[in-house]
């Protein structure tokens, strides 16, 4: 097996780690909550998607950048990829081929057997869940 010769980051610190995880994830949700309860024309669904994709995603990018930025001494992706070995392409898309097939066998086993079981407990939940979560359509 081939070994990249580059040095994998040190170890952080406990408090560094919990900010980098803590930090982004209290920020989206924190703008989840002020902005549900500003707005009801999105679902709520989508707007976490929403303020996901605009908050969440940028930060966790720039922790990427920056370590790549501390590692190699330039803003890249590099730091992410560092002990990355490029697959062929047959294998890859044997893997997607079998990944897409045993997704769809799952998914044709699982959900008789999810819909039974969760089916009594999702009537319950949506019989005493607030308005603000139901979709704008569905309201009354």
């Amino acid at each position: 097996m081939k070994r990249s010769n580059v040095p994998l980051q040190d170890d952080m610190r406990l408090t560094t780690l919990l900010g980098l995880i803590g930090i982004p994830t209290i920020l989206t949700t924190t703008a989840y909550v002020l902005v549900g309860q500003l707005q009801i024309g999105i679902p709520s669904i989508l707007l976490f998607f929403l303020l996901t994709t605009v908050i969440l995603f940028p930060l966790e990018l720039a922790v990427v950048l920056f370590a790549s930025k501390r590692s190699y001494g330039s803003f890249s992706l590099k730091s992410a990829f560092a002990n990355h070995k490029k697959m062929s392409w047959p294998k890859l898309l044997l893997f997607g081929v079998v990944l897409f097939g045993f997704a769809g066998l799952m998914s044709a086993v699982i959900t008789p057997i999810e819909r039974m079981l969760t089916e009594p407990l999702a009537s319950r939940l949506f019989q005493s869940i607030p308005v603000y979560f139901d979709s704008p359509t569905k309201r009354e």
